[in-house]
């Protein structure tokens, strides 16, 4: 019986010696992702609230470049993307690589909570005081 537990024991260790290189190779191996920090999938702010979104890429590329896109739309390039919030928006972030290749990030979706008549006086007056308090992750 005691044998039998340990060619059962050295069996499982060669099984385990011989698969494990193989699971960390193909971690390392894959190829670049991006995400936005502390991603949320559905905000609610206010009328030209100042937003301050940051993005990062796992295993990146030298010549990688993250480009921001805001309704479909480019809206700039680099690690941050600053933007004042006037309507409904939907952002994500793309990595591109190696020419042809790039990978999307989810994408963030910020809404208004009044974008009424009012709502935008009010927010304009805020806004010249400094009282709209930026998001930022």
């Amino acid at each position: 019986m005691k044998k039998c537990v340990e060619k059962l024991i050295a069996l499982i260790m060669t099984v385990s010696l011989l698969i494990a290189p193989a699971l960390f190779a193909s971690a390392a191996e894959s190829g670049p992702a991006i995400e936005i920090t502390n991603y949320k999938a559905y905000h609610k702010a206010e009328y030209r609230t100042r937003i301050v979104l940051r993005a990062e890429v796992t295993n990146p590329v030298e010549s990688g470049k993250i480009e921001w896109f805001i309704n479909g739309e480019s809206a700039g390039s680099g690690e941050a993307l600053e933007f004042m919030l006037k309507e409904y928006s939907s952002v994500y972030a793309v990595y591109s690589y190696g020419g042809q290749e790039s990978v999307k990030s989810q994408s963030e979706d910020f809404e208004l909570i009044d974008s009424g008549f009012f709502a935008k006086i009010i927010s304009f007056f805020r806004s010249l005081f400094g009282l709209i308090p930026p998001y930022e992750q």
